[in-house]
């Protein structure tokens, strides 16, 4: 007999996640349709993925629904169930140390011994007159994910039916589901409602794929975010440095690059700074059911006792930072719990002094400046919360130039640090001309190749915006990033120009007096910000290779003037 299954919801109620799997989307651009599993188009795990939280079904019988199709059993009742399809490749093996070992070969790394979801409990389905059924209800048994923790792994169902309690098992499909379990529902930035193909702040399985694997075997929240942390900041083995600039949390965390620096792949450059790193930890904690949340530290600066910064391969004594963030848990007390995976602390009585004994500051209380946590680890200055700061990035594209504007305070501070006061009324010089297109193509732009596609970002006050990232011609680790932004005058980019000196968490960026690039410039080792006219340019190295960026910098200088929206040639330009 040919019976079909056509498909399979996992999450078939959407307003609820007790009984079945909760809402999800498969990344930022794309959402996972139900049924999630389709016959004919759902040919790997991936493409049938589905998330199931511990908290809220514990205790509970977990559900599917799958419709199928018979044209030879219209009108008939069949029992159809599903069993674990490597339960019976097992058994072919015998017994023995032998079986044992290619079991676990065979089998999910983080499921060894079994379908999280266990078994689809047989049932009797009607096949009306055209050899149909509807979505049909079906119970789980066995299930396991309650007793493993936090996981990632792959279902696979061999499907059979029959048509009395006497007759041999018959199969008829075998389907494959990546299943995701975390502790709880994801929480902030992450959401479950509306659950609609707009919502880009539903939990994505791309993003569940790497948190999962992260806090793997997790039971509880506080080692889900402990597990997460070390994972960030183990990112520092592999070529991620720390510098003073946000790549991936301005104004929102840009979670789709991060992935992509994660999974091997260049982002949006492998430097990140504070925010990035509290952004990460907090949003790929709570998609496992922590509830985390950024929260920055003053005074405006402060230099720290010994510190190891992500990627850095030895201490560094008496670093100073401009503010400081980090993944937050609890109240905004001395008793709340720090997570921070952009440094290493010094875990001995004397952090001021050698040696240095590496801390890694995850699940550690804040505490008063005389008991030995994180606050008296971190810095001998007075180091203080910012409670107002307490909050939850969502989770979107970042650009250059859209950071949360800093308050009144912060703003005098940065006004007297860069001496605002001697270049925020100089005039630009004449204009000239040179178009987008041609200035792409220019020669000293030959020596790059475009890494990304060019991002037009929009922001509140900007008429233009433009953000690029390229790699060497020469050296792939020689990664340029470009970000411009073009406003109504030359006085509203002074304005913001300040506003983006107070986005560098290091102060060692300066004010350059010769060579001047454009008519404005600050530059540190890994950056350069300077404005030319109503333009706002900031050119960054954030590959292994660390690019020389002044000369780069006052090139692209003379070919950028002052027409809206053009780039101009350095020619027809006085300064």
């Amino acid at each position: 007999m040919d019976v079909r299954l056509e498909a399979i919801k996992f999450n078939h109620d959407p307003d609820s996640a007790t009984r079945d799997a909760f809402n999800i989307r498969r990344n930022e651009t794309e959402f996972v349709e139900r049924p999630e599993w389709r016959r004919g188009v759902s040919i790997r795990p991936v493409d049938s993925p589905t998330a199931y939280a511990i908290r809220e079904t514990r205790g509970k019988t977990i559900t599917i629904k799958a419709q199928f199709s018979s044209t030879e059993a219209a009108g008939k009742t069949l029992q159809v169930r599903a069993v674990e399809a490597r339960a019976q490749r097992r058994q072919a093996f015998g017994l023995g140390l032998f079986d044992f070992l290619l079991r676990a070969i065979l089998s999910d790394r983080l499921a060894p011994f079994g379908n999280v979801l266990g078994q689809v409990k047989e049932r009797e389905i009607d096949f009306n007159s055209e050899g149909k059924t509807g979505f049909e209800e079906f119970e789980l048994q066995n299930v396991r994910l309650w007793s493993r923790g936090v996981s990632v792994s792959t279902t696979e169902w061999r499907w059979q039916f029959r048509a009395n309690s006497g007759d041999q098992w018959t199969d008829f499909a075998l389907t494959r589901h990546r299943v995701y379990v975390v502790l709880e529902i994801p929480k902030c930035p992450w959401q479950q409602e509306p659950f609609a193909e707009t919502n880009t702040q539903l939990p994505w399985a791309e993003a569940l794929e790497v948190a999962c694997d992260w806090a793997a075997s997790a039971t509880d929240v506080d080692e889900a975010a402990t597990l997460v942390t070390r994972a960030v900041n183990d990112l520092g083995l592999h070529g991620v440095t720390y510098d003073g600039l946000s790549s991936y949390s301005c104004p929102n965390f840009n979670c789709t690059q991060f992935l992509d620096l994660v999974r091997g792949g260049l982002g949006m450059g492998k430097i990140v700074n504070c925010s990035d790193c509290a952004s990460a930890v907090s949003s790929f904690a709570n998609l496992v059911g922590c509830d985390l949340r950024q929260l920055e530290l003053g005074p405006d600066a402060f230099h720290t006792n010994q510190i190891k910064l992500i990627g850095a391969t030895q201490a560094s004594p008496l670093f100073e930072f401009f503010g400081h963030e980090v993944a937050w848990y609890g109240n905004v007390t001395d008793q709340g719990r720090v997570f921070d995976a952009c440094l290493q602390l010094d875990g001995d009585d004397r952090p001021e002094a050698t040696p240095f004994v590496a801390l890694l500051p995850k699940n550690i209380p804040f505490g008063s400046a005389h008991e030995k946590n994180y606050r008296f680890r971190l810095s001998a200055t007075l180091v203080f919360l910012k409670p107002d700061t307490l909050g939850c990035r969502k989770i979107g594209y970042s650009v250059f130039g859209d950071c949360k504007p800093p308050d009144d305070a912060r703003l005098e501070f940065l006004k007297i640090r860069h001496d605002y006061a001697s270049w925020k009324d100089l005039a630009p010089g004449k204009q000239g001309s040179l178009g987008y297109d041609q200035f792409l193509k220019h020669e000293l732009l030959s020596q790059w190749v475009l890494r990304l596609p060019v991002q037009r970002p929009k922001f509140v006050g900007a008429v233009n915006a433009v953000q690029s990232l390229w790699c060497s011609v020469a050296d792939k680790e020689a990664i340029l990033r470009l970000d411009v932004v073009e406003w109504k005058t030359w006085q509203e980019a002074r304005e913001f120009m300040l506003r983006e000196l107070g986005e560098f968490r290091l102060p060692q960026i300066e004010r350059l007096t010769y060579p001047t690039i454009g008519d404005v410039s600050f530059a540190s080792d890994g950056s350069v910000l300077f404005a030319r006219a109503q333009f706002v340019f900031l050119v960054r190295s954030v590959g292994r290779t660390l690019i020389p960026l002044r000369q780069t910098a006052l090139e692209l200088a003379t070919l950028y003037g002052t027409g809206p929206g053009n780039f101009y040639d350095g020619n027809d330009f006085e300064s």
